[in-house]
């Protein structure tokens, strides 16, 4: 899901760059307040989007599980991709080495150089489709084993690609769900 003060407007600038409305922006008021919808992209991936709200946000759950601090959308054309949501959302994209299959996207950071907003990276995934979010973990390998020892597949990874080592698997209802650790 991606904030917005103004979930409407979001929705049909969503819709004028090709998407296409799956569930119209909707207010439920019960058990509380929420303002929402959803979009497909181009490539059918499923985007939510929910109005922002004016309390502060949460913050981190409580715990010592690992955050969700990295999304990644992989379409079946990088550039296709790239457009669609610099477009739609207006981030902009951090220039990258080599070819342009996979660049980050630009967030903010405060005074301190703390992340103001989580990470992301939007690419092509060849036969590989999806839009999904990303956990820190201390082992990825130890991760995508525990996932396959309660039902889920793995995707791909271990992936080492000198900044980050990667991977990602299903879920046993088939969703896609990432892990990650920076070096």
């Amino acid at each position: 899901y991606v904030e917005s003060p103004e979930p409407e407007a979001l929705m049909k600038k969503a819709e004028e760059a090709g998407a296409k409305v799956v569930l119209p922006i909707t207010t439920m008021t019960e058990p509380f307040e929420l303002t929402w919808g959803q979009f497909a992209d181009p490539d059918g991936l499923l985007v939510g989007v929910v109005k922002a709200s004016d309390q502060e946000a949460p913050g981190v759950s409580a715990g010592d599980n690992p955050p969700v601090d990295w999304f990644e959308v992989l379409g079946s054309d990088a550039r296709r991709t790239q457009s669609f949501y610099q477009e739609v959302f207006g981030w902009g994209l951090e220039e990258g080495e080599g070819d342009a299959t996979y660049r980050f996207v630009e967030h903010e950071h405060d005074d301190e150089g703390r992340d103001l907003s989580i990470g992301g990276g939007l690419g092509a995934g060849e036969e590989k489709l999806w839009a999904t979010v990303y956990a820190r973990v201390p082992d990825v390998e130890a991760s995508l084993q525990s996932a396959e020892s309660l039902g889920g597949t793995r995707e791909y990874g271990p992936l080492d690609t000198g900044q980050v080592t990667s991977g990602a698997f299903r879920d046993p209802a088939g969703n896609v769900f990432g892990v990650y650790r920076p070096k």
